[in-house]
């Protein structure tokens, strides 16, 4: 394996963690549109991106963006506030 397939791989497995954690996100309480939107679209970048050959920043980068995302508990609305 070299190492812009190990990258790629890495990357893959980043954007599966986000996508995930946003999709099984139990929403209680009143449902905010924005908040919605939101999500769906981090699902869709992330999605987009893991099938992408990547290079190491946005691997960093989606790195960074995964640990938000699951220090939150997938829950979009925390970042907003």
């Amino acid at each position: 394996m070299s190492y812009q397939q190990g990258v790629e791989y890495l990357n893959t497995i980043i954007c599966g963690l986000i996508c995930l954690r946003i999709l099984f996100f139990q929403k209680r309480g009143n449902f905010h549109l924005g908040y919605s939107l939101l999500a769906y679209l981090l699902v869709l970048m992330s999605a987009r991106s893991a099938l992408e050959p990547a290079e190491l920043s946005e691997v960093v980068l989606n790195v960074f963006i995964c640990t938000v995302i699951w220090k939150v508990k997938g829950n979009i609305a925390k970042l907003a506030t």
